[in-house]
């Protein structure tokens, strides 16, 4: 796959030369190689028909829109993303996408505001970290609208503090204390969301580590070595962990009233790109909402479209990854204003964001792009 020069800018001017110098329909530079989509696997005939490909679909231009798109993880929460690209829903759309996996949501951040990508796949705390800098980016797909990360600590820290998921929530979260909770890294969304819910309990940042690991298989192989007692982050990990007797969900993310209504995975853009490029952002927008609707409506052929990309999980355990997480994607992917209001609260509360952003509708997030 392609490497990208730059990832650690985030300065303005870079930022606004990158935009300046997108036209409708192309990326900086010469785009690599688009990644090709894995053939989709039959299911059953009860199962086998996938979302229609909406009008709009059926008729593309014969030289389709090449774009860049980075995400910081792979896990339950970007799902409708990763069947989009393993059913060739992009190529249906008429956009030769090239995918790029970086380490982390500040990384993808970077990639963003130096130019280097056109559509990032993060959170709603990077976007508005981001516009907190006055940089002027857009959310426009809606994939997951509620957390679905779980805090996930080892079975042997778990009875050695005498907790266990029925205990009730508050004291749940007490008990991270003193804990060494690993993120993928610095900023992201299980580093924020994680330090707010212990900060609910009072836990400041001398009381629970948070020591950068990686991505989820470093995280795997980091609990089961003991060098952290746990972390935050979405399935199929915790399950994974918790068939090998090694972890266990403490605090599911459906536990926490707060993140039940939240932009927790999100496709942002630039607003510049949005404005010169309006056609490529609504069929990146139309081939990730079928996505959404093939995991809601054929749950065991998004399992199958899913296995590809998590090759060594057990197939029992990504489908109760699945059905966990299923109603957690819009099959509009529009968001609302009330989830962008949740978000500010959570990130002003817990310090990760200096000032609160204007959360009405055309400052950091639109439907406007969805049909």
């Amino acid at each position: 796959m392609a490497r990208w020069a730059i990832l650690s800018l985030l300065g303005v001017s870079a930022f606004l030369a990158a935009c300046a110098a997108q036209t409708a329909g192309s990326s900086p530079g010469k785009p690599a190689a688009p990644e090709k989509p894995a053939a989709a696997v039959p299911s059953s005939a009860a199962t086998s028909a996938a979302p229609a490909a909406p009008p709009a679909a059926q008729a593309v231009p014969a030289a389709p829109i090449s774009v860049r798109l980075a995400s910081g993880v792979i896990s339950m929460g970007t799902a409708p993303l990763t069947v989009a690209r393993k059913k060739g829903y992009f190529a249906e759309e008429g956009i030769d996408l090239d995918w790029q996996l970086v380490q982390g949501g500040a990384a993808v951040a970077a990639a963003l505001t130096g130019g280097d990508i056109q559509f990032a796949d993060g959170s709603a705390a990077d976007i508005i970290g981001l516009a907190g800098r006055n940089l002027p980016v857009l959310a426009t797909v809606d994939m997951t609208s509620k957390v679905t990360q779980d805090i996930v600590v080892s079975t042997r820290w778990a009875a050695a503090k005498g907790v266990t998921p029925q205990s009730p929530l508050r004291d749940r979260i007490a008990a991270l204390k003193g804990a060494r909770m690993g993120i993928t890294s610095p900023g992201g969304a299980p580093d924020r969301y994680g330090r707010w819910l212990e900060g609910q309990v009072g836990l400041t940042e001398d009381d629970v580590e948070h020591p950068r690991v990686g991505g989820g298989p470093e995280i795997k192989v980091a609990l089961r070595q003991g060098q952290i007692d746990g972390f935050l982050f979405s399935p199929p990990l915790g399950p994974e962990l918790e068939a090998e007797g090694v972890g266990v969900t403490l605090i599911p993310g459906s536990d926490v009233p707060e993140w039940a209504d939240f932009p927790h995975a999100i496709i942002y853009i630039s607003k510049e790109y949005g404005q010169r490029n309006a056609e490529a952002v609504r069929r990146v927008g139309r081939a990730i909402t079928r996505g959404s609707q093939l995991i809601r409506s054929d749950p065991p052929e998004a399992r199958r479209t899913l296995q590809d990309e998590f090759k060594d999980t057990d197939p029992q355990i990504l489908q109760v990854s699945v059905d966990r997480s299923k109603d957690a994607y819009p099959t509009d992917g529009k968001f609302s204003q009330r989830q962008w209001e949740n978000a500010m609260k959570l990130l002003v509360e817990s310090g990760t964001v200096a000032r609160a952003v204007d959360t009405k509708e055309g400052v950091i997030w639109t439907n406007e792009y969805l049909q």
